[in-house]
């Protein structure tokens, strides 16, 4: 950079504040706020600069209408995610019982077959025995 040219900032770019705009009043005194709005305190401002600055609004927040828990809950329940958990839950419970549920049949069914003597022997072939020949 040369001498003369300045450095960009990364600060973003701020609209044109109106000449009547103090940057933090908060922090001057009361007799520099009155100044830099250029308003007598006894007096305060004439209605034409009144009619000027109105331009901008009013000084309060818009109302709104209060939601009741009803909506506020309808609003989350159609939202994606929660739909999606809604329809997996469910299955998701049916998979883990069944998943659980496989293991005990089989255990109980091996039992019942040790009590009475009529376990099938895997990998045997009636008459391709050892003792066959």
């Amino acid at each position: 950079m040369t001498e003369g040219e300045q450095r960009p900032t990364s600060r973003p770019l701020r609209r044109a504040a109106p000449s009547w705009f103090v940057d933090e009043p908060h922090a001057l005194e009361v007799d520099e706020v009155l100044r830099r709005l250029d308003v007598d305190e006894e007096v305060g401002l004439d209605a034409r600069e009144v009619e000027r600055r109105r331009v901008v609004g009013r000084n309060a927040l818009e109302q709104r209408r209060q939601l009741s828990g009803w909506s506020i809950l309808w609003d989350q329940m159609r939202s994606a995610a929660v739909l999606l958990l809604t329809v997996l839950s469910p299955t998701a419970w049916a998979v883990a019982l069944s998943l659980a549920t496989v293991p005990l049949v089989l255990t109980q069914t091996v039992r019942v077959w040790r009590d009475r003597g009529t376990v099938p022997h895997a990998g045997r072939r009636s008459g391709a025995g050892a003792g066959s020949r």
